[in-house]
């Protein structure tokens, strides 16, 4: 093909190569599509292929191409260089029609422009290679969401760089997003090395104080260890479940929690311990343990060593739990201390650095990552209900982690599976379910320890962390998150943080698991702060409200006080927890705001979200997008009874049209739903038309009388029944009335035509220029000439 004439068009064998380019291209952009619907990594070369840049991408996917290659017009450059540089897959390029072929680039600067962008951003990464004995530079570019490989340049690095000196870059406007970072300090870190079956007691034989422990791994037995230490420990726990399956294990634990332990009989159980004493608490018991102690005049700050387990609920539920922190103050107090968990958050609480505090990271010398499906979708329920048909696990429990009790409720409902779930929860859900007739349970094990499972298992965040979780059975884990169920500026409680709740949820089950599965839908409408933008903006409500504190202090009269000290309560600042009694800042509640902000980006778009999962270094990552044509938005709009009706009514009618295109089953099973919730609509849809309804300002009754006059005409203008009227009246004729009526009404009941028996007369004018008239009693109609022409 090499003698082919450079212009397009004028050979038929080139002709038949740019067809056979045009199938490819638009195979290839196909793919291309799922691609960056999937949320991956897009790692390509860019060539000019007869002047036309072309995007080549190697895949290492089963049932597709090794590589794909699409044609970079201006429109899928930009769209690709956004990808690349934000994650954002919104505004995907229409595909080049059959042989309208690309413009070449006549720019003969097309590479270095590009190449110059990325030496100013400082990404060109150039090597020196040699390619057929000559000598020169291999040059890429790494992005956020993947590389761009420029090829080999037959140019030392020195003249390419010169050559780049006075060459214009190439213009773009993407500001790079970059994963906000999980920590928040500057701790110094020191690593420690675990081999496979290795537990913490053969990394140091008690846990070292003044220290935060990343495990990085869940079950390598870091309780274990501080329940076996020859010393005093007040071991603090975030939920109940952690402390009575610990108790179930481990008989000499003093378990207090709720209300199952007064502080007298706290007091006693110390008493009369033998040997060092475990208490194990949570954070909100933990006052009644230190009441405790000092009634039996202990100085527990010495005598004992404080351990906060899984230390990163700390952060993630001060926001709606706030007694969490009841405990820190003290912390920092214990001459011996330490933090521990699997997926750590450290704040930049300054007394860590005040009491010298280092992070000591647990290094797994072996592949400790599990395989997982990342699932993006627009229809969260919809591909559950797919994954799990598919898992086809016949008696073997599916485990599902929703925090969500609504949202529980909702499936269950909807899959009428209620015989065959349990639910696992706080104790107040709990009871309100047992209320409802649902299976709830506040305790994955019974009284003698075992854990036995339904066919089906919902679990909350209360059981995400530390529970064991002990089967002998490895079972299939589903993770969802569902963005749209919730209050306007709100984060959704399902939010499930790659780098820490997902390796906390697959550690619960301690003989592994079967296949986990992340269903996730993503709203790139999520507005979130920036870590520069939070800090700002809660550093000037903290000034703002101590300028109210300030005020206080000038007041004089009873009235003015009282009236203050209300408004100073209801701040939302105070009252969602930002600032402490004492009027300092809560660090804690600061690094929970900026957890929210950094979900919240996580889960704008599915590539953002792959490549958290990519960064934890706990998964292998397989992400496989689907979507429904009736999404979780548009049932959020739907079941939004403050949004106009007319509104409402318009995207009803979209998701009709979107569905009818679609081939897929679960589309047509929503299509029935809809068709039983909005049978109105569904028959105007299939009648009258969007247009119509509009006409008719979304009236029912209005819409409902319309429909029926469009389906009359449509029966009453079919070949058959017009035939059958010219069979029974002929042209030029005048008939009585009460003839037209029994007429007519035979006709439509033999086709079984609706009609309105009140003009049932009238339709004669469908079919014939018509008049009536009438004579005294006597009434007659008059035909004229057909308007139809017989069919026979």
């Amino acid at each position: 093909m090499d003698n082919l004439p450079p212009i397009i068009g004028y050979n038929v064998r080139e002709q038949e190569l740019w067809e056979l380019k045009f199938s490819d291209n638009a195979r290839h952009c196909h793919i291309f599509h799922k691609m960056v619907r999937d949320g991956v990594q897009i790692n390509g070369q860019l060539q000019l292929e007869r002047g036309i840049p072309r995007f080549y991408i190697k895949i290492a996917v089963e049932d597709l191409p090794s590589a794909i290659s699409v044609w970079l017009t201006p429109e899928f450059e930009k769209f690709l260089l956004c990808y690349l540089f934000t994650g954002h897959n919104e505004g995907f390029p229409t595909y080049l029609k059959p042989l309208e072929i690309p413009k070449p680039n006549p720019d003969s600067d097309y590479f270095y422009k590009h190449i110059k962008r990325e030496l100013e951003r400082d990404a060109a990464i150039f090597r020196n290679e040699e390619q057929d004995g000559i000598k020169g530079t291999h040059v890429m570019a790494k992005y956020p969401f993947g590389s761009i490989d420029y090829g080999f340049f037959p140019l030392t690095q020195a003249d390419l760089l010169a050559t780049l000196a006075s060459t214009t870059p190439y213009v773009y406007s993407f500001v790079a997003t970059a994963i906000p970072d999980l920590q928040n300090n500057k701790l110094p870190i020191e690593e420690r090395d675990i081999a496979a079956g290795q537990h913490l007691d053969a990394v140091f034989k008690e846990i070292p104080t003044n220290t935060i422990i990343d495990k990085t791994i869940c079950g390598v037995g870091a309780t274990w260890l501080e329940i076996h230490s020859k010393r005093n420990s007040i071991i603090i726990e975030p939920n109940v479940p952690v402390i009575i399956g610990k108790e179930q294990q481990h008989p000499n634990i003093i378990g207090v929690y709720g209300e199952t332990m007064s502080a007298a009989m706290v007091k006693q159980r110390i008493s009369e311990q033998t040997g060092p004493v475990k208490l194990m608490t949570t954070p909100d018991s933990y006052p009644k343990v230190i009441n405790a102690l000092k009634q039996l005049r202990i100085p527990y700050l010495q005598d004992y060593f404080l351990l906060f387990d899984e230390c990163e609920k700390i952060v993630a539920e001060v926001d709606y739990r706030q007694h969490i922190t009841l405990p820190i103050d003290d912390f920092f107090k214990f001459a011996n201390k330490a933090m521990v968990s699997a997926t750590p958050i450290v704040i930049d609480d300054p007394r860590f650095e005040e009491q010298e505090f280092k992070i000591i990271k647990i290094r797994p010398t072996y592949d400790y990552s599990k395989e997982l499906e990342l699932k993006p979708t627009n229809n969260v329920e919809v591909m559950l209900k797919q994954t799990l048909n598919s898992l086809n696990m016949e008696d073997t429990p599916i485990c599902i982690f929703y925090n969500s009790v609504q949202g529980i409720k909702e499936l269950i409902d909807s899959f009428k599976i209620g015989d065959y779930t349990n639910v696992y929860c706080s104790t107040e859900a709990q009871r309100e379910l047992h209320k409802e007739g649902y299976k709830a349970f506040d305790s994955v094990t019974d009284k003698s320890g075992k854990t036995v499972l339904n066919k089906y298992n919902f679990f909350t965040s209360r059981f995400y962390s530390a529970v064991d979780i002990t089967l002998d059975y490895k079972p299939a884990v589903i993770m969802i998150t569902q963005v749209y169920k919730v209050l306007p500026n709100q984060t959704p409680y399902s939010l499930i943080d790659p780098e820490t709740e997902a390796i906390q949820i697959v550690g619960r089950f301690r003989n592994g698991t079967g296949k986990i599965t992340h269903i996730t839908n993503t709203n790139s409408k999520m507005i979130c702060k920036d870590k520069a933008e939070l800090e700002t903006f809660l550093r000037e409500e903290h000034a703002g409200f101590h300028k109210l504190l300030d005020l206080r202090k000038t007041l004089t009269t009873q009235g003015e006080i009282c009236v203050l000290d209300q408004a100073i309560e209801r701040v939302e600042y105070k009252r969602l927890g930002f600032v402490t009694d004492k009027g300092e800042i809560n660090y804690f509640r600061y690094n929970n705001a900026y957890l929210d902000e950094r979900l919240k980006m996580l889960y704008r778009y599915p590539a953002i979200l792959h490549k958290a999962y990519c960064r934890s270094g706990a998964f292998k990552v397989v992400s496989k997008a689907e979507y429904a044509a009736y999404t979780d938005n548009d049932r959020k709009v739907l079941d939004d009874k403050t949004k106009l009706k007319s509104e409402r009514i318009t995207l009803l009618f979209s998701i009709f049209s979107r569905i009818c295109l679609s081939s897929k089953s679960y589309d047509m099973e929503f299509l029935k739903e809809l068709q039983r919730e909005y049978a109105l609509y569904y028959d105007a849809y299939n009648t009258i038309g969007l247009r119509k309804v509009r006409e008719l300002n979304f009236v029912d009754s209005d819409v409902r009388t319309e429909i029926k006059r469009a389906k009359f005409l449509k029966r009453a203008k079919e070949k058959s029944v017009i035939n059958k009227v010219y069979a029974a009246f002929a042209p030029n004729t005048v008939y009585k009335t009460s003839e037209i009526n029994s007429r007519m009404k035979a006709i439509f009941d033999s086709y079984s035509i609706e009609y309105d028996r009140r003009g049932v007369g009238n339709s004669i004018m469908l079919y014939f220029e018509a008049t009536e008239a009438r004579t005294g009693t006597k009434r007659t109609w008059k035909l004229g000439a057909k308007k139809f022409q017989s069919v026979t």
